[in-house]
């Protein structure tokens, strides 16, 4: 309300000049890795900005986007005091950078927020995930699906599995348990092969998941807790 005289205007020129240089060479980095992460994730820019899992280089971008947004909303009003002698212009550019960094400071907040409570994956990925699993021979329906990011490129993904009976029981039918099916000569023997071949199938299904879930691990390497239950 009662400003001094504005002293010493280089000095800050020159602070403002030379935090110019540093906080360009970070804000490249922060973009480029901005960048890097949305094409990783097969997301669109300004998604991965809002929605993306890693927040690290989302936030080195945002902070010194908004540092260099209030280092040339500094020099304008650094300069405006300088042509006009009122300091008034001076004070302006900092509430107007406060501003600024306090709704970084929120936009970030939410952000860190949703990844601490926990955010769903991009749909793109759920959709691959789901595409593997369906493509599978033995999976004849999924159900219940449920993917949960846990932080930069950590995921876990759960489904209910309706297995295909009859590929499953046609791929673990050997021709050792055919022969021993033809072999047989009393009802007793019969039911004993079936029985055995019946122990045969559950213990398939349980191999099937192991191997659905190492194949979703090796296609989506974020994936790394896969949880699947027959239905």
């Amino acid at each position: 309300m009662h400003p001094g005289e504005l002293e010493e205007v280089w000095i800050g020129l020159c602070v403002i000049g030379f935090s110019c240089i540093i906080e360009t060479y970070s804000f490249s980095r922060g973009i480029r890795a901005t960048i890097n992460g949305a094409k990783e994730t097969n997301m669109g820019f300004i998604d991965y900005v809002k929605k993306g899992p890693d927040p690290m280089g989302v936030s080195v971008m945002m902070e010194d986007g908004a540092a260099l947004v209030g280092l040339m909303i500094a020099t304008v009003c650094l300069g405006m005091t300088v042509l006009t002698g009122n300091a008034v212009y001076d004070a302006i550019g900092s509430l107007l950078i406060g501003c600024l960094l306090g709704y970084i400071a929120l936009f970030l907040m939410g952000k860190n927020a949703s990844s601490l409570l926990g955010r769903s994956v991009p749909p793109q990925t759920k959709t691959q995930i789901s595409k593997i699993l369906e493509g599978d021979p033995v999976v004849a329906s999924i159900h219940d699906v449920k993917a949960i990011s846990l932080g930069p490129n950590v995921l876990r993904f759960k489904a209910e599995v309706q297995f295909n009976g009859n590929t499953i029981a046609t791929k673990y039918l050997t021709e050792e348990i055919v022969t021993e099916v033809k072999n047989a000569k009393t009802e007793e023997e019969i039911r004993a092969i079936l029985i055995k071949y019946g122990s045969i199938v559950v213990d398939a299904v349980g191999d099937e998941v192991d191997r659905i879930e190492e194949m979703i691990r090796e296609e989506v390497p974020e994936a790394r807790y896969v949880d699947l239950e027959a239905n």
